[in-house]
């Protein structure tokens, strides 16, 4: 079945960029395609043991209100983005109901119905917010992103959703003989930095949140959005209630 082509009514949103459809009985997880759409979709793959396939949108029939123009002319090729032809107020509602299927069997209805994604402040178009982006390098050195389920290496211009501060490194323009990989960081104070194939070589980076100062290894953990690591500390301080005094 796979390459073959199939028509589906496309339902609620699932984790990894796919909406959820039905054929013959067996579930479909398809790519490129918004819930309340009718499309045309290449089968891509099984899993399973052949109890539900993948597919790629490939012709819209009926289109969503929220569908829009992605403003990356790499969407849906590239890996990187699952959701560029949403709206971003559709992003949210749909990352919103994925969390709710999950916690749904585990939390009270209360919960649930209290439960929202809200946009990190300062978040105004859902572009230019990631501060570590890892760039794929390809034989010829050439920096890129990969496309989904693929080792292929697609090569870019520029990232739309990259930090400015990552955007002005111009790593995609340059050439990285030998390299497998180049990791950009904008960190939230001081310069950003670029290192081929970074190992832990004592590079720290210095990263500000909460009203406090963090030395992070240059390849660790970090929030990619600038926002988020306050946000966080935001719930779980509203969540604890913490009086004076208490650490």
């Amino acid at each position: 079945m796979i390459g073959e082509v199939i028509e589906l009514n496309v339902g609620n949103f699932a984790h990894g960029g796919h909406c959820v459809a039905r054929i013959d009985g067996r579930v479909v997880f398809v790519r490129h395609t918004l819930p309340g759409e009718r499309v045309r979709a290449r089968v891509t793959g099984s899993g399973g043991g052949g109890k539900f396939l993948r597919a790629d949108a490939i012709e819209i029939l009926e289109a969503a209100p929220d569908r829009v123009t992605p403003p990356c002319s790499y969407a849906g090729v590239c890996g990187g983005c699952d959701w560029q032809h949403a709206s971003l107020d559709a992003q949210r509602r749909g990352k919103e109901s994925i969390v709710r299927e999950l916690l749904r069997k585990n939390v009270s209805a209360e919960i649930l119905e209290s439960f929202t994604v809200r946009a990190v402040e300062g978040d105004v178009d859902g572009l230019g917010w990631r501060t570590r982006v890892r760039f794929a390098v390809d034989s010829e050195g050439h920096a890129g992103l990969r496309p989904h389920r693929s080792h292929d290496v697609l090569t870019i211009d520029r990232c739309l959703i990259a930090h400015p501060a990552i955007t002005a490194l111009d790593i995609t323009a340059e050439v990285w003989p030998q390299a497998r990989e180049v990791l950009a960081v904008a960190p939230s104070s001081g310069e950003a930095l670029a290192q081929a194939d970074p190992r832990h070589t004592g590079t720290r980076v210095l990263e500000k949140a909460a009203g406090r100062e963090w030395k992070v290894d240059f390849t660790g953990f970090w929030q990619v959005h600038p926002g988020a690591a306050d946000a966080l500390v935001n719930v779980v301080g509203d969540f604890a209630q913490p009086t004076k005094g208490e650490h």
